[in-house]
Parts: C-alpha cells; sequence; structure tokens
C-alpha cells in the first residue's frame, strides 16, 4: 500500500528525513532528486541514522561510522575504532577502550532493510 510519508520539498539534496511507516521507523534519503527509504536503526547498535550523513548513496551511522549503500541496505564498512589523536590516553582509559573495541568486534552487523519508493507530482510515498 502506497502511503505519503514527505514532501519532496522535505528533503533537501544529500539530506535525511525520519519518517514513520505505520509500525516501522525509516529514514527517506534524497540522493540527487532520486528518493530512497532505509529502516532508522543501524544494524550494528541501534544508533538513529537520521543523526548520520550521506554522501551519495552512502549513509554513514552517527555512533560508529558504519556505511550502508541505501539503494539496497548493504554493508558497506564496518564501524571503525575511534582515534583520539597523537596524544596517549591515561593507562586507565586505554584499558575501557580496548575492552569496549574487543566487544565491538563480536558485535554483528546487519544490512539495512528498505522500501520501494516513488514520486507523485511533490509527494513521497513509500510503499509499506
Amino acid at each position: 500500500m502506497w502511503t505519503e510519508v514527505a514532501k519532496t520539498d522535505d528533503v533537501a539534496v544529500g539530506g535525511l528525513k525520519f519518517v514513520k511507516l505505520g509500525g516501522a521507523q525509516a529514514v527517506l534519503c534524497n540522493c540527487d532528486g532520486v528518493f530512497y527509504a532505509v529502516a532508522r536503526r543501524c544494524g550494528h547498535m541501534n544508533a538513529p541514522l537520521d543523526q548520520g550523513s550521506l554522501a551519495g548513496h552512502v549513509l554513514t551511522c552517527p555512533l560508529h561510522f558504519g556505511q550502508f549503500d541505501v539503494r539496497d541496505g548493504a554493508v558497506l564498512a564496518y564501524p571503525l575504532d575511534r582515534h583520539f589523536g597523537a596524544e596517549p590516553l591515561p593507562e586507565q582509559a586505554q584499558r575501557v577502550l580496548g575492552v569496549e573495541q574487543r566487544l565491538q568486534r563480536k558485535i554483528r552487523v546487519e544490512g539495512l532493510r528498505t522500501w520501494p519508493v516513488r514520486v507523485t507530482a511533490e509527494s513521497i510515498e513509500v510503499d509499506i
């Protein structure tokens, strides 16, 4: 069932917009005037992807910088370890980050659910 979720002017080129699709949450992505709808939550640790960034078809998670292709939801890059610069961290912080990094490696990264999108006149519709 096609449902209007936004107007085309609501999402700037390269922009992201959170929308509700019935009981699901999605992000509308405007890739040079072509719209895509993907699951709102990151397939790694559930971060809200509408707070991330979009470059071309690549959606980057704001939490650990995992990357997804908005065309099909595929995982393009796994989460990155944090880089704090050349200054060494205190020993206790290094231990805590070491544990976090070991745990991060054990967390699977799932691709994102996608929905068909169409534009009619000035409306963005998603098939839910």
